[in-house]
């Protein structure tokens, strides 16, 4: 189970990772289930698109791991569909 903490410590060193998959907008800390309070990435994308139209390079891992203070630290992902940004 993720803290918030550490999924707040491993953000910068999964950023550039997940922001470069084709559709992502932006990334942040969110709750993954509220029932447990356990932490997540979230990765908003413009659309939620289905697995099969994804190649293997496209889609948002269930988990991202970093190591923080010599210990690798596991956060899960939450895909939040936003669309698009409008200035």
């Amino acid at each position: 189970m993720a803290s918030e903490n550490e999924a707040r410590q491993i953000l910068p060193g999964v950023e550039a990772s997940l922001i470069a998959l084709p559709n992502v907008v932006g990334i942040g800390v969110v709750l993954a289930d509220e029932s447990t309070h356990e932490a997540a990435i979230a990765v908003y994308v413009r659309r939620k698109l289905p697995l099969e139209v994804l190649q293997a390079g496209q889609v948002v891992p269930e988990t991202v791991e970093s190591t923080v203070n010599g210990v690798v630290v596991r956060v899960p992902t939450r895909v939040i569909e936003v669309g698009d940004f409008k200035l």
